[in-house]
């Protein structure tokens, strides 16, 4: 598939897929990705305007909750549905 790079990403530091059109699927599976402790080195992480929904969103923040991401100094995500202002009000 389109994110099969992921399972190869142990020394990725800078990671923009900014405006990519990545989508749920895709954060999903970089959510994934972190889950299996895939991206230890990730410093930053640029996911603005890839179409990431709440779904997605939930699971790539649950992912960074548990510390999957230990070297995560940044996080950008303005500019998806998830990060409208009454997305989280349900």
């Amino acid at each position: 598939g389109g994110v099969d790079w992921l399972s190869q990403a142990v020394n990725i530091v800078d990671l923009s897929l900014f405006n990519s059109g990545l989508g749920d699927a895709g954060v999903h599976c970089l959510a994934e990705a972190l889950l299996k402790d895939r991206m230890p080195r990730l410093q930053h992480l640029d996911l603005c305007g890839v179409g990431m929904g709440l779904a997605s969103a939930t699971a790539l923040f649950a992912a960074l909750k548990e510390g999957k991401a230990p070297a995560l100094k940044e996080l950008e995500v303005g500019a998806n549905p998830a990060t409208q202002e009454d997305t989280w009000a349900e």
